[in-house]
């Protein structure tokens, strides 16, 4: 079972929130989340290094691997999964919009269904244990 989120480093808020939250709920659902594969896909290739990303994610479940590659690879898979992001200047730099949802997908690859911010922690809890029962 596979877990994706597009998302940067210096996010102030959606980011480590979705981070956190997704660490409480395969902690609490432990052991049928064990194997699950939880990706942060940085759409900030810019600034988030392979080094940075790692150490970003070092304050959740160590189950969240990072990735980044060059701005078109990150493209594409961006287009692949139809989420959004885009770079948005600030007086001090730059930060970036995106999509904050956590795309789900089964153990054969398909998509299954996605978190939402806005989801109660019960609805996203039903929703891993139907990604989990539709395994079996």
């Amino acid at each position: 079972v596979v877990m994706l989120f597009f998302g940067f480093v210096q996010c102030p808020d959606v980011c480590p929130t979705a981070m956190y939250e997704m660490s409480q709920l395969l902690k609490k659902m432990e052991p049928a989340t064990r194997d699950f594969r939880i990706y942060f896909v940085s759409v900030d290739p810019e600034r988030d290094t392979q080094q940075l990303l790692q150490q970003y994610l070092s304050a959740f479940d160590p189950r969240i691997i990072g990735m980044t590659g060059s701005a078109e690879e990150i493209a594409g898979v961006a287009r692949l999964h139809r989420a959004f992001y885009r770079k948005v200047p600030t007086p001090s730099g730059y930060t970036m919009d995106h999509t904050a949802t956590v795309f789900l997908f089964d153990r054969k690859g398909a998509f299954f269904g996605t978190l939402d911010p806005t989801d109660q922690d019960s609805a996203k809890t039903a929703k891993l244990e139907r990604l989990l029962s539709s395994a079996h």
